[in-house]
């Protein structure tokens, strides 16, 4: 039963780091914020995993189109500044300079709100990639803990190879300068984590207690260290990592004259 509570302490920390990294999603697209929502509500008190890495597979679509819409746009207005360069440089402008420089000035303005947009949207973008992988490690685990809650330590152990592999996959990407760097922390415990429990099933699987005996204590330190994250360090962080193109993004579009809401 050691392996059961463990594997609920970790599907408790990954729900926590998904609540907050998703509810800090959306610098400016309003369908992705729309998705992030639904991923939220996806990942409730009975999580189904696999429907929770569809959710976040389906936001990192979103995120990536957004990025595209937002480098095309600012594509298209840094030609319309190029244009009005040279229309303000026109001795023949003169009547109407100081409104060609009025509207220079407005798309300067929503190209420095772009800019900050495409910032935001990578950074989010790296963040539910590194979710993504760990709703897929989480699938495993939950295998896992159906395997021992049946007590088929054979397949509980066929499960491991998977869940590693999974898992490094996951670690890796949290990596990524985009990352709070508690969520990489929170990974290399989890992945500490999934291979004690494999070295207990081992164990168990050849019957040897005196192996068996000496896993347990790493897996109460495990399960402690899993116990006492504060997944709000990955919020404060986060917050802190987004709120300048945020405030960058809204300054941009204010300075050009359009109304927020």
């Amino acid at each position: 039963m050691k392996v059961l509570a463990i594997v609920s302490a970790i599907a408790v920390v990954v729900l926590g780091v998904a609540a907050y990294l998703l509810g800090s999603t959306a610098v400016s697209a309003g369908t992705v914020e729309g998705d992030s929502n639904r991923l939220l509500q996806t990942t409730g008190a009975d999580t189904d995993f696999k429907a929770a890495k569809q959710a976040s597979d389906g936001l990192v679509t979103r995120l990536e189109q957004a990025g595209t819409t937002v480098a095309d746009d600012r594509s298209r207005l840094a030609a319309s500044d190029s244009r009005l360069d040279a229309l303000v440089g026109n001795p023949w402008a003169l009547p109407v300079r100081a409104r060609l420089r009025s509207q220079q000035t407005r798309v300067r303005s929503v190209i420095a709100a772009l800019e900050a947009a495409r910032g935001g949207l990578a950074i989010e973008h790296d963040q539910m990639r590194t979710l993504s992988a760990l709703f897929d490690a989480m699938i495993d685990f939950t295998a896992l803990g159906t395997a021992v809650e049946k007590q088929d330590i054979a397949g509980g152990l066929s499960i491991m190879p998977g869940l590693q592999a999974k898992l490094q996959t996951a670690v890796q990407l949290s990596q990524a300068p985009n990352n709070p760097p508690q969520l990489h922390d929170e990974l290399v415990t989890i992945q500490t984590t999934a291979r004690d429990i494999q070295a207990l099933l081992q164990a168990q699987q050849r019957k040897d207690t005196k192996a068996a005996a000496a896993v347990l204590p790493r897996l109460q330190a495990d399960q402690k260290a899993l116990e006492g994250y504060q997944s709000s360090a990955i919020d404060s962080y986060d917050q802190k990592l987004l709120q300048p193109y945020r405030d960058r993004y809204e300054a941009g579009l204010k300075a050009a004259g359009f109304q927020l809401v």
